[in-house]
């Protein structure tokens, strides 16, 4: 096994990602990576993980040996089953095979596990399964053959999106669906009881505009002719939409094979220490277990809590857990770094030594620029290439020390400090990966199943990093329940569960465990930026940002690339800092960098705009000349919310109420991947079959291929297959940076236009046929001919089977960046978001009322699901700047947000009214005309917020997120 990098940065960019050092390398004492290279505080403590005493070997036994058989009724078939004390009903479900409830918070949140009993929602993930016996449990399952009239509803309203959530809700929407028009025949409720019968759910993804639709129509009757069709009546619009209303999507979480393994992993209960000693052998000897990866030997260094120490894999996931109570641990102590501020301080701890600095793990979606360090600061990145940074700088130090002015054609000066805090990714489907190390006759072949954004490139790094053969490893990801930029490379989870299958000849399976997603699953960093700008009413003079980053022990973060690409006439200084902390590795999160930047620079625009006496858009749209969001401004401008804004935020005041409404542009680079193909096959049965490596995580990439060949081809969706989430398929885009749509689009349609080509050219061949002409009619396409007309369909039944292969052609005038399997080109996509907001004075809560988003991206392939896309991304941005907010304890770094009740994210009922608006303007010289939209959806809602805050009371709130707390802190 080679222990080189990957030039992917398999290692640097994902295992290191979570602290790792693997095996072969930490038995190298000399290096200095995990070497005791400094001087040590001698107070040791010693820690037997999961207990200080394990627990008597006979006892353990006979607990879990302790059985009871229960009799019970799934979906109307009498089962029964041989369970202990300890077995959780829906552990018990999914080993059956029912895997439509899911495992995703394991605590009765989010509502991703939940079935029937005796006709009554409950959560499975915290029923014993003792407590079925004798008791009528339904799953999604029960409506395969029969569905019921809300799964089609959500097909209708596109309610879902990567899918993990949707038979959870589905569940609980039935049985309120049910109640309701029982009592109330076919009548719509409120949108507040449905918020309340669907409270415990969560949906990552943010599909809940079209869940409140759903179930509206459901309890109307709207649905119900179609449900006696059956599935046949399903909306597919959505591709793989009735594969997850049905509970047959299967995620990596999902699958299951005979003698496969299961993994628990030991995590470091510090966030600066040091392993003493590490004794292993009982661990290795327990029950069960039959394979073990030991990710830090003696003397390396711990830098986070949760930090992974070692992985055992074992006949069940309990015996893994018990393996590693029988770990022992002795550990030297020292202080972490926590925070910005302290790791800046002079004294504070190094994370990281000069010598180890090369092998920091990168937070960033892309590569990471080079930087001097000091001490735990490294930076600044010079983000203002070509920007004028010696003009902005004269600019601003003429006006440093003056108060800034209010009268009309005076200078609007601002200097102002930010922060946001750090952000979970916290997908519903948790980091997860099932690996099947195959040694034959011809070789060694590895089957992966992995929840990724990437498989394409995830099959590469597996070949390089094990020296297989490419075309003998295959990664499947069929199914991926969200990943928002968590995924979007290889990591730990991956290395352990290939590792352990090598060593045990059978499939592992590791998946993180709620709290282990929280730690160690991703987060957008913390920021604090520094922000300075000059403006007159007739233009905006100079912009400058010190802009700082807490991804704990990784670098990478780039804040200053959006300020970079809006106002682009204006002359900038842009510098970027990273700041080390003992934390563990942040990733890119949907739009990285963005929302802190847009946080800080739409906020001293908008106020710029205030000194001077103009309305905050009409001063955006004479700062900012950019066709595009130009287009966007005039939009907004027209709407009748911002018509009348003033008045309107006068008449919501009272004296316990305020009201107000704010906005805020973004701005996105135009990303794609110029080697992505997509295979085309006529399958000589009149259908048709479309592969390409790329994923669906939720996007819908699915649909936009299906789209562009059927509108190209001019045949039904009916007729083609897509094919996704396979790397033995043609390269495709990873799901990241919004690049999938801009990628796949122009490939589908070459694919289309070759084989059709092909079809034609053989219909005069092979066939003798004359005066062929192609025909262009949506669902009737085809060629006619002197002696008739002939379908697509029809001609691939008398040609055989056909296979060609559509490339992604090159935009004309070529890319601003072109580096083979990435580009990012000339066009830029925009978005502008609005919301009004109510603020409570006494109780300090900001709560968004109504909410607007204008996009304007060219081309859009599937406006259904592009607008479900853009109100998730909406809802992750309303989510980030008034909840979530990932803390840790000042003074030992050991994380506080363990689950999703200390750590909140967005529900239904938190939810305002939401808008959408596309311009439809194409965008010049983007080949299939389309980019992606996803980071433009998100990035601008915090900003837009704060924006509205100021509007309705007077007064700036600097620190994210909006915390009551802090609100009554700046009214006061």
């Amino acid at each position: 096994m080679s222990d080189k990098l990957s030039r992917r940065g398999f290692l640097k960019g994902g295992v290191l990602a979570t602290g790792l050092i693997h095996a072969d390398r930490a038995r190298a004492q000399d290096d200095g990576v995990i070497s005791n290279t400094e001087n040590l505080s001698k107070t040791k403590a010693t820690l037997e993980e999961s207990g200080k005493a394990a627990k008597d070997q006979s006892s353990q036994e006979h607990v879990w040996n302790s059985k009871t058989q229960i009799d019970t009724w799934i979906n109307l078939q009498p089962k029964n089953f041989e369970v202990s004390a300890e077995d959780l009903s829906l552990d018990m479900l999914r080993s059956s095979g029912l895997t439509s409830c899911k495992k995703a918070c394991g605590q009765g949140v989010c509502g991703a596990c939940t079935v029937h009993l005796d006709g009554v929602p409950v959560n499975s993930c915290l029923l014993p399964a003792t407590a079925l016996h004798k008791k009528e449990v339904t799953t999604l399952e029960a409506y395969l053959e029969k569905p019921h009239p809300l799964q089609l509803a959500f097909l209708e309203e596109d309610a879902l999106q990567c899918g993990f959530c949707t038979p959870g809700f589905l569940m609980e929407g039935i049985h309120f669906v049910d109640h309701w028009r029982e009592r109330f025949g076919n009548s719509s409720p409120s949108r507040e009881k449905i918020a309340e019968a669907m409270s415990g759910h969560i949906c990552r993804c943010g599909a809940y505009e079209g869940i409140f639709k759903a179930i509206e129509r459901t309890c109307r009757g709207e649905l119900d002719a179609a449900a006696e069709q059956g599935k046949q009546a399903a909306n597919r619009t959505r591709v793989d939409g009735w594969e997850k209303v049905s509970g047959t999507a299967k995620y990596t979480v999902d699958h299951q094979f005979p003698g496969m393994l299961h993994t628990a992993v030991l995590r470091a209960p510090h966030a600066n220490a040091q392993i003493d000693k590490i004794s292993t052998q009982k661990a290795l000897r327990a029950p069960g277990v039959e394979a073990s990866y030991l990710a830090l030997m003696e003397g390396a260094k711990i830098r986070f809590f949760g930090q992974s120490i070692m992985a055992i894999a074992a006949q069940t996931e309990q015996q893994a857990k018990d393996a590693l109570e029988m770990v022992e641990v002795t550990y030297i102590i020292k202080s972490p770094v926590v925070g910005i501020k302290q790791a800046m301080s002079k004294d504070a701890p190094l994370v990281y030594q000069e010598d180890e600095q090369n092998n920091t793990p990168s937070a960033a979606e892309g590569g990471t620029f080079p930087a001097k360090w000091n001490r735990n600061v490294r930076g600044p990145v010079k983000m203002h290439f070509f920007a004028k940074p010696k003009k902005a700088e004269d600019i601003l130090l003429n006006l440093r020390g003056d108060a800034p002015l209010h009268n009309e054609g005076k200078v609007s000066y601002i200097n102002s400090k930010y922060t946001s805090q750090a952000q979970c990714h916290s997908s519903l489907e948790p980091h997860a990966c099932i690996a099947h190390w195959q040694e034959k006759t011809d070789g060694v072949f590895v089957d992966v199943w992995y929840s990724t954004q990437a498989v394409f490139i995830t099959a590469q790094d597996i070949a390089e990093r094990w020296e297989i053969p490419i075309e003998r490893v295959k990664v499947h990801a069929q199914y991926v329940g969200g990943g928002f930029g968590a995924k979007a490379t290889p990591q730990a989870e991956l290395l352990y569960a290939i590792e352990m299958s090598k060593q045990a000849k059978k499939p592992v399976k590791v998946v993180w465990s709620r709290e282990e997603e929280l730690i160690v699953g991703g987060f957008r960093p913390a920021t604090e930026v520094e922000l300075e700008t000059a403006a007159t009413t007739s233009e905006l003079q100079a912009i400058s940002m010190n802009a700082f980053s807490d991804s704990g022990v990784a670098i990478g973060g780039a804040i200053g690339i959006l300020p970079r690409i809006l106002y682009p006439e204006v002359p900038k200084k842009l510098l970027d800092w990273d700041v080390l902390t003992h934390g563990p590795a942040g990733r890119p999160f949907r739009g990285p960098g963005g929302p802190a930047a847009l946080w800080a620079l739409e906020q001293n625009i908008d106020q710029a705009a205030v000194d001077l006496g103009l309305d905050p858009i009409e001063a955006r749209l004479l700062w900012d000349k950019d066709p595009i969001r130009q287009r966007l401004y005039r939009w907004a401008m027209g709407l009748d919310i911002w018509k009348l804004r003033n008045s309107k935020s006068a008449a919501g005041r009272s004296e316990r109420y305020l009201r107000g409404i704010g906005a805020a542009i973004s701005a996105w680079p135009y990303f794609l991947n110029p080697k992505t193909q997509i295979e085309l096959r006529s399958n000589g049965v009149g259908g048709f079959v479309a592969r390409t490596s790329t994923q669906d995580i939720g996007q819908g990439v699915r649909s936009v291929i299906s789209v562009a060949i059927c509108e190209k081809m001019g045949i039904n969706a009916a007729d083609l297959d897509v094919v996704v989430g396979v790397s033995d398929a043609p390269m495709g885009p990873p799901s990241g940076g919004s690049q999938s749509t801009a990628s796949v689009t122009p490939a589908a349609e070459d694919a289309a236009s070759e084989l059709m080509m092909l079809m034609t050219d053989l219909a005069e061949s092979e066939l003798g046929l004359q005066e062929v002409k192609c025909i262009f009619k949506k669902g009737k396409g085809g060629i006619k001919h002197s002696e008739g007309f002939l379908s697509w369909s029809e001609l691939s039944e008398l040609l055989g089977s056909l296979t060609v292969m559509g490339r992604r052609r090159r935009d004309d005038g070529g890319y601003k960046i072109n580096m083979g399997v990435f580009a990012w080109g000339k066009a830029q996509p925009a978005g502008l978001q609005i919301y009004e907001v109510e603020i409570d004075r006494q109780t300090g809560k900001v709560r968004p009322l109504q909410g607007w988003l204008g996009i304007a991206a060219g081309r859009i392939v599937v406006p259904q699901l592009a607008k479900s896309q853009a109100l998730g991304g909406m809802i992750q941005g309303i989510s980030y700047a008034l909840y979530e907010e990932r803390l840790f304890d000042p003074n030992t770094g050991r994380h506080l947000s363990m689950d999703l009740n200390d750590y909140k994210i967005l529900g239904l009922g938190d939810l305002p009214m939401l808008h959408v608006h596309f311009d439809h303007t194409s965008l010049d010289s983007v080949e299939g005309g389309a980019c992606g939209i996803a980071e433009l959806t998100t990035i601008a809602s915090a900003a837009a917020l704060g924006n509205a805050f100021y509007n309705a009371c007077g007064r700036r709130v600097y620190d994210l997120p909006l915390r009551p707390d802090r609100i009554l802190k700046v009214l006061s």
